[in-house]
C-alpha cells in the first residue's frame, strides 16, 4: 500500500544558508515508517543561499540526480572534475565506492553583482537496492561517474 504524503506535509529543515523540505527520513529527520520508496532514499527540495554550499563530504554505493531550478550549482569532485550546473540541467552522479564530492552556491552576476539563491531538487538511490533492477540486464558503465544533460524535452513541475 503507498502512503500518499502531500508537500506541505514534509519535514522542514532551515540551517539559515541551506533550506530543505525531506520527502523521507534524513539528516537529523528520521520516521522509521518514511525511509524511502524501493530504492529511492532521498528526495529533497533544497535552497542554497548566495556563496555558500555543502563542503567536501564523501558518498557510497549511491546515485544521486540533481536538477536544478533556479541560480547555478558549481559541483567539485575527488576526481578533480569540475562544472557548473544550470536551470533545467539534470546532473547524475555514480559513486560505487568511497567518492568525494562539494556543492556549491556558483556566483551569478546580473548587471550590479545580484546574488541568486540555488534552488534544487535532489534524489539518491542506494545501489544495494538497484542491484535487483540492474539484474535485468543493465550494469554500471563507470564506477565514479558524473554527466551533466540539459532536460530539453521535459518540464520539471514537481509542487
Amino acid at each position: 500500500m503507498i502512503d500518499v504524503r502531500k508537500a506541505g506535509s514534509r519535514y522542514t529543515a532551515d540551517h539559515g544558508w541551506l533550506k530543505s523540505n525531506f520527502s523521507f527520513s534524513f539528516a537529523d529527520y528520521y520516521d522509521p515508517d518514511n525511509m524511502g520508496f524501493g530504492p529511492l532514499r532521498v528526495f529533497n527540495e533544497d535552497s542554497v543561499a548566495p556563496q555558500t554550499g555543502f563542503g567536501s563530504h564523501p558518498h557510497r554505493e549511491m546515485e544521486i540526480v540533481s536538477i536544478v531550478l533556479q541560480g547555478q550549482l558549481g559541483h567539485r569532485d575527488s576526481t578533480g572534475r569540475q562544472e557548473v550546473v544550470r536551470p533545467g540541467e539534470v546532473q547524475h552522479r555514480r559513486s560505487l565506492f568511497l567518492f568525494q564530492w562539494a556543492a556549491f552556491s556558483f556566483f551569478i552576476s546580473k548587471g550590479s553583482h545580484t546574488m541568486v539563491v540555488v534552488k534544487l531538487e535532489r534524489c539518491w538511490m542506494k545501489w544495494k537496492d538497484l542491484f535487483i533492477i540492474q539484474s535485468a540486464g543493465a550494469k554500471p558503465t563507470n564506477i565514479n561517474y558524473c554527466s551533466t544533460r540539459k532536460a530539453s524535452r521535459t518540464k520539471f513541475n514537481l509542487r
